[in-house]
């Protein structure tokens, strides 16, 4: 998957209808270094209404160890 960017990635995303795809895809994008996968997964994690998936989302953004992710993990538990 190295040649499909990770906008490409999120966009399945969002036509994904099963919840285990749309993990498997979130964990794709939790591997990947470009800015618009740490994007994708910070919009699930604050919206999607689902509450497995968004707590996928947090727990690997809670991995990646990315600045930006820390700032809006500690937003959520502030709440």
């Amino acid at each position: 998957m190295s040649n499909v960017s990770a906008t490409d990635i999120a966009k399945l995303y969002d036509v994904a209808d099963a919840r285990s795809l749309r993990e498997q895809i979130l964990y794709c994008l939790s591997q990947r270094k470009e800015p618009e996968a740490i994007d994708k997964m910070m919009e699930v994690a604050r919206k999607d209404t689902d509450p497995n998936i968004r707590w996928t989302a947090i727990s690997l953004l809670a991995r990646s160890n990315n600045e930006r992710a820390i700032q809006l993990l500690k937003e959520l538990i502030d709440k």
